[in-house]
């Protein structure tokens, strides 16, 4: 089962992405949370915010000698 879409919705002519993401039973919008979100224009900027929003931060960790790294 998948846990994130996109709903596309039909509104004057004009085609509005907005993706969701499955909470127990229901879909929530994920953006929606900001008070000027209409949704998107077009489905490549739904799928990149959603991209964005699901991709994993990337940690990376650095060894610190003090000997070398304080000369």
């Amino acid at each position: 089962m998948n846990k994130y879409r996109i709903k596309k919705v039909i509104e004057y002519n004009t085609p509005w992405y907005y993706p969701q993401v499955k909470v127990l039973w229901w879909w929530h919008h994920l953006f929606s949370q900001n008070p000027y979100y209409l949704g998107f224009l077009s489905l490549e900027r739904a799928q990149e915010a959603l991209c964005s929003h699901i991709k994993k931060s990337v940690v990376e960790y650095i060894d610190f000698d003090y000997e070398r790294d304080c000369k």
